[in-house]
């Protein structure tokens, strides 16, 4: 490649170079000089290698669409799923496409994109003759050429490969609180869906996870906007790498979903509307989509849904005023799985399919999930014959989606590469989500310090959980629901398993006690607990995803608090596990519980990672992503106004409280100081506590950083995270955490809907301790 030297080095790095060497200048600081002007310049090269990438690319894509007919242009717009090509076959067997159908699709209909299975994962060598036989027929029958952009909703993991590492749900990272092994494992993500011969990724999902019924909560980071968004570009940038070179052999696009307000229906269920106020709007949701945009990813996810009356795919403020104009996302929009149909079908805002294309495109939807028919192309093809949508709306849609081709690399080549089928699913990625599981799972109570147990413990294992796999996994597992147990890898551990390799199979009874929602046999549980120190009872969910996960009643069925109650009378100190993807109600049994760990939905690892936790191989340091509620009518969130807690009968009391989570060491906080108690408007707030570790294990320990604004404009919340940091102590070792707040930290969304900084006094609270300070006027 060319480069404009001149330009690269630029007159500031000669005046720089000039203004530093003088005659009686030391050798050593010669030496230094000149190495770091050759660095300046050559980091203006690579920022000027990549520009000029960037700029053939464009120029390739304006050449492209001047070729283009109308009909080849929206074919790029359209997406269809496999099923539509596919030879129908059982789960789990060799996937075969239909060729008439596919030549079809791709030479007929000038299809763009296809995503999904037919049904359950494929193998990698599946999928590698699928994703060829697709390509050969689109670049080399093609008139033009152009590559299909295959996309897969790898959620928490390649759901759909065969033998992928299988990483614990985005509810139970979020536990973690580790950014860096949420960017880890969307780099292993990345690494094997890549290695499939899939360049897109439907993730992650940047909803706040703020209404705990709702079905995809464990799709979220969790209820707060701070850490969802420090965890969603952590995300983002592992899919897509630091500086999204999405074109690498191991990196993505990242889609980031589902934008916006879709993660609060009102009524819990999905799919169904939101009611949200400006300012909340702005204060909760939209600021962890603004980290995706910031962080680069290139393609963005519609919410199936709506917002106070106002369905997202047809709507211009959100998809185009706020989304493009206010934000500045310039990646292409994809729409949810056949939501531009439901504007007419569901929502009723289109009084007919074709004009509901016209609101959607028009609003600024680049491509449609159609799936299962061309009645989009159809549609778009008429419209614009007919004036109604623009070719300049259709050049800019496509435009952005070559675009996106074009950096994926598929142009150059749009086939698997064979060679990174040696690491898929490695020993490393394996042991990373091992600990990725292990630092999620979150110990909520720990009674009399019953917990690590000793190895050679008898323990009866109990509860609808212990056995399957399924339950550690949830939705977007192999299948769609994730609940087909005869498809889960065999050589993984379940539950019971784990704790058999843990503690000696002679040391293990199991007697399942009762189903979800079924009693099985207590009174065998209850014989069987005379003969054992301590009862495990696994209890939670059974796999689920989207609509069919929607519930009625938040409590955990009846069946399994009977088996508790049951159980807890024989006086057997009883361990509440929980593998579920949202918090289910525990009160009746809480106090009864010895102790009570919080698994989420661990992934593959969760069986292994869950028993090192008993056996104290491993200590426990996650911590609550969200607020787990005592009652069935209370969902009141950490970040609540003062008039919830403070007027009559008003409380903040729930089960646990969001950032909670326990370890089998203790960390003391002292020292809490700020580098002054005065500041000026624009000035840097410096923050320093002390953490020990006064217990005899060596232990991790989440450290987190709560604002209060005292008085403002508009009611404050009682606190919101604006800091946290993970760190790791040997028995008696302190560190000294520092966190330094800017003044955007400090803002809230004022009367006028508008981030605002208000002088005041404030109070910073880390651990127990607290400090005030006051930020004077703006000069």
């Amino acid at each position: 490649m060319n480069y404009n030297f001149n330009k690269a080095t630029d007159h500031s790095c000669f005046k720089i170079l000039m203004w530093s060497i003088k005659i009686t200048m030391p050798i050593k600081k010669l030496a230094f000089t000149i190495i770091a002007f050759f660095i300046l310049v050559s980091s203006s090269i690579s920022i000027l290698a990549a520009e000029d990438s960037k700029t053939v690319q464009h120029n390739k894509v304006k050449e492209l669409l001047q070729k283009m007919t109308l009909a080849e242009k929206i074919g790029q717009m359209n997406q269809v799923t496999l099923e539509v090509v596919a030879i129908p076959s059982d789960p789990g067997s060799w996937q075969k496409l239909d060729v008439k159908k596919l030549r079809e699709a791709i030479l007929d209909y000038n299809v763009g994109s296809i995503l999904n299975v037919a049904g359950a994962a494929y193998s990698l060598e599946n999928w590698h003759e699928i994703i060829s036989q697709i390509q050969d027929i689109a670049t080399k029958e093609s008139r033009l050429g152009i590559p299909i952009i295959y996309g897969i909703d790898a959620i928490h993991g390649v759901t759909y490969t065969k033998g992928g590492t299988l990483f614990p749900q985005s509810i139970s990272m979020a536990a973690t609180w580790n950014t860096e092994l949420v960017k880890k494992s969307a780099e292993i993500t990345s690494y094997e869906m890549r290695a499939s011969g899939i360049p897109w990724n439907f993730n992650p999902v940047l909803g706040a996870g703020r209404q705990p019924l709702w079905s995809r909560l464990w799709e979220t980071f969790g209820e707060d906007a701070y850490l969802a968004s420090e965890l969603g570009y952590a995300y983002v940038k592992g899919v897509e790498g630091d500086e999204n070179e999405i074109g690498q052999n191991t990196k993505g696009a990242a889609c980031i979903k589902h934008y916006i307000g879709y993660s609060t229906p009102i009524t819990g269920k999905d799919r169904t509307p939101a009611y949200i106020p400006t300012r909340q709007f702005r204060e909760h949701y939209l600021p962890i989509f603004k980290a995706g945009v910031d962080a680069g990813a290139h393609t963005l996810m519609v919410n199936s849904s709506e917002i106070n009356g106002e369905p997202v795919h047809g709507s211009h403020y959100y998809l185009t005023e706020i989304l493009r104009d206010e934000l500045g996302f310039t990646g292409f929009v994809v729409s949810d799985w056949e939501d531009i149909k439901r504007l007419h079908g569901r929502e009723k805002t289109a009084e007919t399919p074709k004009e509901a294309v016209r609101q959607a495109v028009m609003a600024g939807v680049d491509m449609s999930m159609v799936p299962f028919d061309y009645s989009f192309y159809e549609h778009l093809v008429q419209l614009v014959n007919d004036g109604e949508v623009p070719m300049a709306r259709i050049d800019e849609a496509v435009g952005r989606i070559l675009m996106t081709k074009m950096e994926l690399g598929l142009f150059e080549n749009a086939y698997p590469d064979a060679s990174l089928k040696k690491n898929f699913a490695s020993k490393e990625s394996q042991a990373m989500n091992l600990q990725a599981a292990e630092e999620a799972v979150t110990l909520l109570k720990n009674a009399e310090n019953i917990l690590p147990l000793k190895k050679d413990a008898r323990l009866l294992v109990t509860g609808p959980n212990a056995d399957r796999l399924c339950i550690l996994n949830g939705g977007w597992t192999i299948t769609w629901q994730g609940d087909d147990e005869s498809l889960y890898p065999k050589e993984k551990d379940t539950i019971l398993e784990a704790l058999q390799n843990e503690f000696g199979k002679n040391n293990i009874s199991y007697v399942p006690g009762a189903k979800h929602a079924e009693i099985l046999d207590i009174p065998a549980a209850v014989a069987q607990a005379d003969s054992v120190d301590y009862i495990i009872a696994c209890l939670g969910e059974e796999p689920y995803c989207e609509t069919p996960g929607n519930i009625n009643d938040i409590s955990l069925p009846d069946a399994q608090l009977e088996l508790v109650e049951t159980l807890a009378e024989t006086g057997k100190p009883v361990i509440v596990v929980l593998t579920q993807g949202r918090p289910r109600l525990i009160t009746k049994i809480a106090d009864k519980a010895a102790a009570i760990i919080m698994a989420y939905l661990p992934g593959l690892e969760g069986g292994p990672a869950i028993a090192n936790i008993l056996s104290g191989d491993t200590n426990p340091s996650g911590k609550l992503p969200i607020t787990y509620p005592r009652y069935p009518n209370d969902f009141t969130l950490y970040d609540h106004k003062n008039s919830e807690v403070t007027a009559d009968g008003n409380t903040y009391n729930p089960l646990f409280k969001f950032g909670f989570g326990m370890s089998y060491t203790s960390f003391e906080y002292s020292d809490l100081n700020l580098n002054s108690d005065t500041y000026n408007y624009n000035e840097d707030i410096e923050i320093q506590v002390r953490v020990k570790n006064t217990g005899d294990r060596k232990g991790k320990e989440i450290v987190q950083l709560y604002l209060t604004d005292l008085y403002a404009s508009v009611t404050p919340y009682s606190k919101r995270l604006k800091g946290f940091k993970k760190i790791e102590l040997n028995p008696g070792e302190s560190e000294d955490v520092t966190f330094v707040l800017k003044n955007e930290d400090l803002a809230f969304i004022g009367l006028k809907n508008k981030p605002v900084v208000e002088a005041g006094d404030f109070k910073i609270k880390i651990g127990e301790l607290e400090q005030k300070f006051t930020l004077l006027d703006k000069k």
